[in-house]
């Protein structure tokens, strides 16, 4: 047990967090944080500043509010009412401005951070700027894909400032590390996996399914373009037109949901395709182990949270060269990165023939504690203790 003396005041500054936008975009973010406040052995608030499209066109419509609740056993202190900078840099400058008030006004009703987390270039803009004000070190978790494409030229200074003037920069893949140090080649930086619920996803590792009648396959994501998810039902498409028998689960929601179902009944598909909608996390792990094969179709992926519990769930996968995912290729056996659809789809019918003849096994597993919520945990709290060592 560590002593409240010895407990460092780590403030989390979020770039997205489940909130009025999305009830689950950034939730990883919280998953994160609880997981270390389960720990004990620091006190941790999340200070998340909430932006909104809404407001960009109608800055009249501005009434910024301060909620506060507790979760767990963590606070979370909201400001909302903002509206994400978009023309230029001098906007996001305006924008910290007023955040840096709200910052400040935490830290004299609370009390000064020992340390600060923040999460994606905006929060690590908002931090860094603090950091200056009040020589407090600061960490930087980057998951945000815009810094896979090409940079839009509002963000290329924020993101420059948040990675320069951070102290230490972590990314959840290497791909994603890469990148960082492409754009800040000086950064300090450290490849730490999220981490999944190893109580939901799970598998038998000696099931042994026998002859398989139907190709099972799955793939969970938000419904936008960067998932690629034509090309999805395109590989469908081809495995109905050589007569394998399959099913294809598409679990999520998003704007891409009515193209999809368009796409799936002008190509016939209306047997073979569903387009499930979203699920809780019991739900997509229940549907996970009911599928032989993950399929990931993205375009990029920072990590590929959905592709790892699947392989926690004894799934083959096979995936586009999208990044993330590829740090994963050592601990499943049967991982396979397909460059065309051709070769997808040519992937999917040999692992077909090999489950007709009855002797698949589910690939194992090879490292199940690399990515239990107890190690991630470590690893980020060594980070902490070596930017501030406790006393």
């Amino acid at each position: 047990m560590v002593s409240n003396r010895e407990k460092k005041n780590v403030w989390i500054i979020p770039g997205w967090f489940p909130g009025t936008l999305s009830e689950h975009t950034g939730d990883f973010v919280w998953n994160q944080v609880r997981d270390l406040g389960k720990r004990d052995t620091h006190c941790y608030t999340i200070i998340y500043p909430e932006l909104s499209y809404r407001f960009v066109s109608k800055p009249a419509f501005y009434w910024p509010q301060v909620s506060h609740e507790r979760k767990e056993g963590v606070d979370i202190i909201r400001l909302t009412g903002l509206a994400l900078p978009r023309p230029g840099f001098g906007f996001f400058l305006a924008w910290r401005q007023r955040v840096m008030r709200f910052l400040d006004s935490v830290a004299n009703k609370n009390s000064r951070p020992d340390l600060i987390h923040a999460h994606t270039f905006l929060g690590g803009f908002l931090a860094a700027a603090f950091s200056r004000k009040h020589d407090v070190p600061v960490v930087l978790t980057e998951h945000s894909d815009v810094i896979l494409t090409d940079i839009p030229k509002r963000y290329q200074p924020v993101i420059q400032a948040a990675y320069q003037q951070c102290d230490r920069i972590i990314t959840a893949s290497s791909f994603l590390r890469d990148a960082v140090l492409k754009i800040c080649p000086k950064a300090n930086c450290a490849v730490i996996p999220l981490s999944i619920d190893q109580n939901l996803f799970y598998g038998s590792i000696e099931e042994q399914p026998g002859k398989v009648d139907t190709l099972k396959l799955i793939t969970v994501c938000e419904l936008v373009p960067v998932k690629n998810l034509d090309f999805l039902i395109g590989v469908a498409y081809e495995l109905k037109q050589m007569d394998i028998p399959f099913e294809l689960h598409i679990v999520g929601d998003g704007p891409e949901k009515g193209d999809l179902l368009k796409q799936i009944q002008e190509k016939g598909l209306n047997d073979n395709v569903c387009v499930a909608g979203w699920k809780t996390p019991p739900q997509v792990a229940d549907l996970m182990r009911a599928s032989h094969v993950y399929v990931c179709s993205s375009i990029r992926e920072t990590f590929g949270l959905s592709v790892l519990e699947a392989i926690h769930c004894g799934l083959a996968v096979v995936t586009t060269p999208c990044g993330g995912p590829r740090d994963f290729a050592n601990y499943c056996e049967q991982f396979y990165e397909a460059q065309n659809m051709g070769a997808f789809v040519e992937q999917l019918k040999m692992l077909y023939k090999e489950m007709q003849g009855g002797s698949y096994l589910r690939p194992r597993m090879s490292d199940r504690n690399s990515f239990s919520a107890e190690s991630v945990s470590m690893q980020i709290e060594k980070v902490y203790d070596e930017l501030n060592p406790r006393t």
